[in-house]
């Protein structure tokens, strides 16, 4: 079979890997944003463009006659490369356009949640104006400020780790409300946080080891956010500080998310989806849905996995998952 994989960096890497497992049945193409010498030796051909240009991945796609595509970032997700690569009768792993919104736009997921879920958000307001941030901030007091559109994991910024007064909360919070219009304030929420990963198709959910990630650019959680500095799992597929609970909890949310984002857009979901959850003392909160996998939480998972990988990902992209538990190595890993 002849596999396009879109994207250029560690966890594209993983999932390459994972791919030409079995390279003498298997053909690996790449359609990178910029050369990776990884990628470069497992793939029988790469070019190198823009991840947003979709028309491009779909003609290139098409040219090569590539029957399985895999996205690896979301940039390509949101701007609609799998509902071009499907028009040409491409199956594809991964979001359509509509779906991506949940990480594209971080108020529509929050909303989504409210009307279609009910459970499991912490507050949440998306202010316009510093008065409104004035008075949510009053009602429920240290929060959380998310920028709406993407960053690359490093817009969010916390009051009480990152900022030391108030007044500098506001400067932050004014900052986007003048560049975008609108920032996102949610409830801060205090606890451990970790990283739940499915592979999904049309409502069937296979969900990979948790894994924690650490986005603080320096030790002891200090500095900025990063998209991410490295990752650990443990061997029983869970974490020390969650109970079977905490995973029951998170586990319903995601099927309940995509139960809820097929309702709203019409389609099965036939992708990964990453759900960044925290477990408080008030029981697990979602912080946030991505609409693939993560990095380099996918480094993590890629190299535990002991299915087929390419089966795998055609089972997805054609709705023939079947019910039950992905099998993955029941070892501990890190990723530095």
């Amino acid at each position: 079979m002849k596999i396009g994989l879109i994207g250029s960096g560690g966890r594209e890497h993983a999932l390459a890997l994972a791919l030409t497992r079995d390279a003498a049945q298997h053909e690996l193409f790449v359609y990178a944003g910029h050369a990776n010498p990884g990628l470069n030796r497992l793939a029988a051909r790469e070019f190198t463009g823009e991840l947003t240009d979709v028309e491009k991945i779909a003609d290139t796609f098409t040219a090569w006659g590539i029957e399985l595509a895999v996205v690896g970032p979301e940039l390509p997700l949101i701007a609609g490369v799998v509902d071009a690569l499907r028009a040409r009768g491409i199956a594809a792993v991964g979001a359509t356009r509509a779906q991506a919104r949940i990480e594209g736009d971080k108020a529509f997921m929050r909303d989504l949640l409210s009307r279609r879920v009910g459970w499991g958000s912490p507050a949440w307001q998306l202010v316009q104006t510093s008065q409104q941030a004035v008075e949510f901030i009053s009602m429920v007091g240290e929060v959380a400020v998310k920028p709406v559109g993407l960053t690359g994991g490093k817009g969010v910024r916390v009051m009480g780790v990152h900022f030391e007064d108030k007044a500098q909360v506001m400067d932050y919070i004014e900052g986007w409300i003048n560049q975008d219009g609108r920032v996102l304030l949610e409830e801060r929420l205090v606890g451990e946080e970790f990283s739940r990963m499915a592979f999904v198709s049309d409502g069937v959910i296979l969900a990979m080891p948790v894994a924690q990630d650490f986005k603080y650019a320096y030790d002891g959680d200090r500095g900025n956010m990063t998209g991410g500095m490295g990752a650990y799992t443990c061997a029983d597929g869970s974490l020390p500080f969650l109970e079977q609970s905490d995973l029951e909890s998170a586990d319903r949310m995601m099927v309940e998310t995509v139960a809820a984002l097929h309702a709203e857009t019409g389609a099965g979901y036939r992708g990964f989806l990453y759900g960044q959850f925290i477990a408080t003392p008030d029981g697990v909160r979602v912080i946030e849905y991505n609409a693939r996998l993560g990095d380099p939480e996918a480094i993590n998972v890629m190299a535990l996995l002991e299915a087929d990988a390419v089966r795998l990902c055609w089972e997805i992209a054609s709705g023939e998952l079947v019910a039950g538990q992905a099998p993955f190595a029941e070892q501990a890993s890190v990723v530095k």
